[in-house]
């Protein structure tokens, strides 16, 4: 009975979401096959990306670059070489997701289905799974046999490219829709999902900073990212064991950042609630930082509502 208990923590703790690919036409096959061997063309790939996205992701329903991954594959790649076509690939990618999310709610409920749009980046994340739709039946794992889950996609975007691929922290959503049992279990199958997690972690740590004095609009996009991952995957209780201590002092010197404190009171406040769930040691003054920051909110308060025309 351990092992069956086991099972059902695990299952809901990271849900594996698998979908059945139909069957293809031959002349579909081809048209594939040759999307496919362009993207691995330096000639013709972006061509290929922009074809992707404009025809072939909406005549293909979205499981069947899941199931046979060799395009995927193709698409991660050049987004690993930061300075060819990385514009198209995550455009692509996020027309991807968002099929992805069409075809996920159309599953769930086709009664109620309705079209996503493309959203903001910081709304990309505000839709929760709903109960139902969190317990969606999905092809069993002994019969798909290749390809990869959500989970596993969710992953590889991250550790990649970043969550600033819209669509992808939605997703993320209902691959991991209990994160506090996800990050406890021991499942080898979360590994894919929890190292692309940490990567995007990692990489905001760097771009924070990396760009503290140089670049004050690229560490508010990584102040932003940082914002919508903790918030959708990290847990506040788990936050102390799964964030290492280098990047819990990232975020905790973020608390005295003026951008933040002028335009984003309510992301600062998040980070703070964070903070103090950590156990950083070496006398960090904890209490100094608190009072400063509630000096620099009066002050940020008073720049934003004081009217200077007058």
């Amino acid at each position: 009975s351990s092992d069956a208990n086991s099972k059902s923590i695990t299952k809901d703790a990271y849900p594996q979401i698998y979908w059945l690919s139909p069957a293809l036409a031959e002349s579909d096959i081809k048209v594939l096959r040759t999307v496919s061997h362009s993207l691995r063309d330096r000639e013709q790939c972006r061509e290929a990306i922009n074809f992707l996205s404009t025809v072939v992701l909406q005549d293909f329903p979205p499981q069947i670059f899941l199931n046979d991954t060799s395009v995927l594959q193709s698409l991660l790649r050049l987004a690993e070489d930061k300075t060819h076509h990385q514009d198209v690939v995550i455009r692509c990618l996020s027309e991807f997701n968002y099929s992805l999310l069409r075809f996920y709610h159309f599953s769930n409920d086709c009664a109620s289905y309705s079209g996503l749009s493309s959203v903001s980046l910081l709304s990309q994340c505000d839709s929760a799974p709903t109960e139902k739709s969190k317990n969606i039946q999905h092809a069993a794992e002994n019969e798909v046999s290749r390809g990869m889950s959500l989970g596993d996609y969710c992953g590889f975007v991250l550790e990649k490219i970043g969550p600033e691929v819209p669509g992808i922290l939605k997703l993320l959503c209902y691959c991991v829709p209990h994160p506090e049992k996800f990050w406890k279990s021991n499942d080898d199958r979360c590994l894919i999902l929890k190292q692309g997690i940490r990567t995007a972690l990692l990489r905001f740590g760097g771009d924070l900073v990396k760009d503290k004095t140089v670049d004050p609009l690229k560490r508010l996009q990584a102040h932003i990212g940082l914002f919508l991952l903790l918030r959708s995957a990290i847990p506040k209780t788990s936050a102390p064991v799964i964030l290492p201590q280098e990047f819990q002092m990232t975020i905790y010197q973020s608390l005295l950042d003026p951008v933040l404190q002028i335009l984003f009171p309510n992301i600062l406040a998040f980070f703070r609630t964070y903070v103090e769930s950590f156990e950083i040691k070496n006398g960090v003054p904890y209490e100094d930082y608190f009072k400063l920051t509630e000096s620099l909110d009066a002050g940020a308060c008073f720049i934003r509502t004081v009217n200077w025309s007058s």
